[in-house]
């Protein structure tokens, strides 16, 4: 597990620092997904072609945001970034309490959206595993 958070990171890293950085950040949007309002900006989805990987970034329980290297991205790369239910402007949503319904929702707002698989999930862990 730890080759491939390395690996990512490399990934990000190389993408980051690329003579190609052109993405263009969207504005923060809102779908409602079970009747709660989820936050979320994409980027180049619009450009995305069949079968190519969407980047889905979570923001939550790190405290932070990715809405720094958004716009770093080449504009071969598409993706989206959401705020969990409670996070942001993403509505509280006492039902969801657990990791699976977390992750339930994540599919259900990629449906809504018409964000068709294969994803590459991209989050911040809260420490190392001991």
């Amino acid at each position: 597990m730890k080759s491939i958070n390395t690996f990512i990171l490399g990934l990000l890293l190389s993408l980051i620092s690329s003579s190609s950085i052109i993405a263009q950040q969207g504005e923060s949007q809102l779908a409602v997904v079970d009747g709660k309002k989820l936050s979320y900006r994409t980027f180049n989805l619009e450009k995305r072609k069949a079968g190519e990987p969407v980047l889905v970034f979570e923001t939550g329980l790190g405290g932070g945001t990715f809405d720094p290297l958004l716009g770093f991205f080449p504009g071969t790369v598409s993706g989206i970034q959401y705020e969990r239910n409670g996070i942001g402007q993403s509505e509280q949503d006492s039902r969801v309490v657990s990791d699976t319904q977390v992750v339930e929702r994540l599919h259900a707002l990629l449906q809504t959206l018409a964000v068709k698989p294969p994803y590459l999930l991209v989050g911040i862990p809260l420490a190392e595993p001991t």
